[in-house]
């Protein structure tokens, strides 16, 4: 969202609306501003890719923003070898749940 929102910015100032393009600016501040981590628990079968784009929906982080995270919390982290019970964090929308209580999926029964 984040990127289409600035491609769209860069438009508007090629084409002269300078104007327009600062507004989209700071809108797109404010909403990078608005994400928080959140802590969420691995369950069988559940892929990084699938739990940046359930968790993190609206938060305007990018896939890579998301590994980065986990990288800066432990350096061996690879988003493709996660396990059952590993807890990964999350940037999520401002009104998502609190860290210290991890986000658990859908049972999948």
């Amino acid at each position: 969202m984040i990127r289409d929102l600035i491609k769209i910015a860069n438009k508007l100032d090629r084409v002269g609306l300078n104007k327009e393009a600062d507004i989209l600016d700071k809108i797109i501040l404010k909403i990078s501003s608005m994400t928080k981590e959140v802590t969420y628990i691995v369950r069988s079968g559940d892929t990084f890719s699938e739990i940046v784009e359930m968790v993190g929906l609206g938060s305007g982080k990018t896939y890579e923003d998301n590994v980065n995270l986990n990288k800066s919390k432990d350096p061996s982290f690879n988003p493709s070898k996660i396990f059952p019970g590993q807890k990964v964090f999350i940037y999520a929308p401002q009104e998502a749940e609190d860290v210290n209580k991890p986000i658990l999926p859908p049972y999948r029964g």
